[in-house]
């Protein structure tokens, strides 16, 4: 028994040592750290067969796993790794392991750095690194902490330089072999300039090569340094280096495929925004907008902004950068307030007609709507000298809403709408001087590529306390567009605010001396045929609850009711009335008629008819009106009339009393004063020949 017991003690002994031996056997075979760094090489050399691979040291951990220290992979025929780990741990699986083969489920990596990079012929450097046909084998499942993940591109319209440093990612095989899918967030910067943290989101099917990326980058912030690398792909950027900022926030999904073209699209949504321009009144502040960037096309969906108390509102949408061009936009006509608005003349670019025309030709569709602009002096002051012919013709004060908006329509159709909103405005037009107050409605102009340019005007406003409207509509480009507009108002003062509303002051002089008051309907007519140097214009007053007494037979006319019609007709002397045509002067055709009259005098009954015309050859008018008279007493207002018609003897000599049923036929001369001629010939003397006058019958 004894022995028994012995030689168990010395068989559990010997079978002690025997694994004690066979385990420092088997650690020097496949544990020691020579020959787990050996089976690395080894297995690494095999996976990435164009690579070199390099590893200081590894060793089996006690609970699990190979701690790798200095792996760096690098492309035969380069001297810079596209990866370096300083430290990483391999988890191998460890059945396969005791039968001689490491195979890797799990790679930990700690600050590595990659570098991944496309060449000139649009290639990236990882096709073809792992060796043939591993693209079905199944990858390991890597877990990386601060790393830097650098992306050059070299290709045609490549990328700029993207870094992503202090990156945390997993890469999962996952379905395994075929899909690769990776989940990054880090710190993003572009061409070296910081852009902020970012999510990344990848998808790669490693049979095909084709790739998905989704990024995200909650807080961007919009300077001088995003403008600078922005001016790299479109130069005209670099002028706005510091008129542009605000925050941003930017989500992108991104596709490729071997040999095929870069698909993207990128959302941008700006808050907080402000531009600054030399030719706005003040900074565009508050900007909000989203912005849509697919596949080279640019849309720009309801941009938001303050312009002083001005909201301005902006949409867009841009032609494909690769698509085939569309017929360009021709120049468009100086003037057109929008091109106004762009200050291309600081920036070198033309005058700013011709830097809008280029905008156009980028774009499918533009908005542009400013509400609640105050119109002033100092608005003019700071927009181009075109202005000035907005400014002339309507001399625009207070608030008004303006739009603009382009279309493409068909392949080579166009149609440019400028709107014109205003809101509670003060203006006079400069064809017929009524000043309005509270102004409201639109003035709407619209261009096609037809060649078609029209401007319709449909405005109301409150003149003397009264409603007046102005309608119409305004064809055609150039000196001498086709105008048709009607100016009208009811229960209007006859004042002398009406007289100085007239096209030229020498009818506003005649009408004073009838000394007209009361109330009446008015309709303005101005029309101008298309390139034809001549602007007509008629003014019909109906007259009621009025008074008369003109100057030149002072005899007044109480609860006078009638027509007033003035017909004048205006030209530009310095041109010819057509294109290509003689300069000469047009004769004095203005006309001034009295027709329908009737009123009370002293308690008889008065009608009146008359016409104010031009003398051929004079400067002077003629007077010729009819009265007639029921009842009338005679007065001394008679007497009055009778005298400034040189009658006066009649009176002397007959010295009537009572009343008196009378008609009168007068023609009378109205003098133009004559510069170093203050004294003119006697009343009729200077008649031309040919003309009649007569005091009565």
């Amino acid at each position: 028994m004894a022995a028994f017991r012995t030689w168990s003690i010395r068989l559990l002994i010997l079978t002690v040592l025997a694994s004690i031996g066979y385990g420092i056997w088997w650690m020097q075979s496949y544990v020691s750290p020579d020959a787990v760094r050996t089976a690395l090489l080894s297995t690494f050399s095999e996976q990435f067969p164009n690579a070199e691979v390099h590893v200081s040291s590894a060793h089996i951990r006690v609970f699990g796993g190979i701690s790798i220290r200095d792996l760096t992979l690098t492309n035969r025929g380069e001297t810079e790794p596209f990866f370096v780990a300083p430290t990483s741990i391999i988890y191998h699986d460890k059945e396969q392991i005791n039968r001689g083969r490491l195979v890797i489920r799990k790679i930990d990596l700690d600050a590595p750095t990659f570098r991944i990079e496309r060449g000139t012929d649009g290639k990236w450097a990882f096709e073809g690194l792992l060796k043939p046909g591993s693209a079905l084998s199944p990858l390991p499942t890597f877990v990386v902490t601060k790393a830097t993940i650098v992306i050059v591109d070299r290709s045609p319209n490549a990328l700029p330089r993207i870094t992503l440093s202090d990156a945390s990612f997993t890469i999962v095989n996952d379905p395994a072999p075929v899909f690769l899918n990776i989940k990054a967030n880090g710190v993003m910067s572009v061409a070296d300039n910081p852009l902020g943290k970012c999510t990344l989101m990848a998808r790669i099917n490693r049979s095909t090569g084709q790739s998905s990326l989704r990024t995200e980058v909650p807080d961007l912030a919009i300077g001088p340094s995003l403008i600078a690398l922005l001016a790299r792909w479109v130069p005209e950027a670099a002028a706005y280096e510091h008129a542009v900022s605000g925050k941003a926030a930017i989500k992108a999904e991104l596709s490729a495929e071997p040999n095929g073209p870069l698909v993207y699209d990128v959302r941008l949504q700006l808050k907080d925004g402000r531009f600054q321009d030399a030719l706005l009144p003040s900074a565009i502040e508050k900007i909000e907008t989203t912005i849509h960037v697919k596949d080279g096309v640019v849309i720009v969906e309801k941009a938001t902004g303050q312009l002083g108390n001005a909201t301005l509102e902006l949409s867009l949408e841009t032609k494909s950068l690769s698509s085939t061009p569309i017929a360009p936009i021709p120049p468009s006509t100086p003037g057109v307030l929008p091109a106004q608005l762009v200050s291309s003349v600081r920036r070198g670019a033309g005058t700013p007609v011709a830097m809008w025309d280029r905008i156009e030709d980028k774009l499918v569709r533009i908005e542009v709507a400013l509400r609640d602009l105050v119109v002033d002096d100092a608005l003019f002051e700071r927009l181009p000298s075109e202005a000035g012919t907005l400014r002339s013709k309507f001399q625009p004060t207070g608030i008004v809403s303006l739009g603009y908006k382009f279309q493409r329509l068909k392949r080579n159709a166009w149609q440019r709408d400028f709107e014109v909103r205003p809101v509670k405005m003060r203006l006079a037009y400069e064809k017929f001087r009524y000043p309005l107050t509270e102004v409201a409605g639109l003035i709407k102009k619209t261009t096609t590529n037809s060649g078609s340019d029209e401007t319709k005007i449909d405005l109301a406003g409150t003149g003397s306390g009264q409603r007046i409207e102005v309608k119409g509509t305004v064809s055609g480009d150039g000196p001498d567009p086709f105008i048709s507009l009607k100016i009208s108002g009811n229960n209007i003062p006859v004042n002398e605010q009406l007289f100085a509303a007239l096209p030229g002051e020498k009818y506003a002089k005649a009408l004073r001396k009838l000394h007209a008051s009361g109330r009446g309907d008015f309709v303005a007519e101005v029309r101008q045929l298309a390139n034809v140097n001549k602007l007509e214009n008629v003014i019909r007053i109906q007259v009621y609850d009025g008074a008369i007494d003109y100057t030149l037979f002072p005899y007044p006319i109480e609860k006078a009711s009638g027509k007033i019609a003035v017909y004048v007709t205006t030209t530009d002397a310095e041109r010819s009335i057509q294109p290509g045509g003689t300069r000469t002067a047009l004769p004095d055709t203005d006309h001034i008629e009295l027709r329908e009259f009737t009123g009370r005098h002293a308690g008889g009954n008065i009608w009146l008819k008359g016409d104010i015309d031009p003398i051929p050859g004079s400067l002077d008018r003629k007077l010729a009106f009819s009265i007639w008279g029921r009842n009338c007493p005679i007065n001394d207002h008679l007497r009055a009339a009778l005298t400034a018609i040189k009658l006066d003897n009649v009176w002397r000599t007959f010295s009537p009393r009572g009343q008196l049923t009378f008609a009168v036929d007068v023609d009378i001369i109205d003098r133009v004063a004559v510069a170093g001629n203050p004294t003119r010939p006697p009343l009729g003397s200077v008649l031309p020949p040919g003309v009649p006058m007569s005091y009565g019958r």
